[in-house]
């Protein structure tokens, strides 16, 4: 394990010095970890589950997050609330979307 991690850290730090965006980098970087447990069905079966659920989890946080905004009212006073709920909603979905994406490239793999 420490090897490896070892290895993973010296690729992050190489995608890091060619400039590559955090979006790409965190791609890459899970494209690796995949391949690190490429034939272990177990390990594939438990980071799909972990996925899952992770999506799951976010997508009850942001039904409570909705469920929470309809006891707002439309003044003033809760409109910076309002926008700071719209804003972990907007947060919850892209990570949503992120978590959907790791779960492709790990069925691909």
């Amino acid at each position: 394990m420490k090897i490896n991690d070892e290895f993973f850290d010296l690729i992050n730090t190489k995608f890091e010095e060619l400039g590559l965006s955090k979006k790409v980098l965190a791609s890459e970087q899970y494209k690796n970890k995949i391949s690190s447990i490429k034939g272990n069905d177990k390990a594939i079966s438990s980071e799909k589950q972990f996925l899952r659920g992770e999506i799951d989890t976010l997508k009850k946080e942001i039904s409570q997050y909705e469920n929470n905004i309809s006891f707002f009212g439309n003044n003033k006073g809760t409109e910076p609330l309002r926008k700071q709920v719209e804003t972990q909603i907007a947060k919850a979905n892209s990570e949503i979307e992120a978590l959907k994406q790791k779960l492709q490239i790990l069925n691909k793999g």
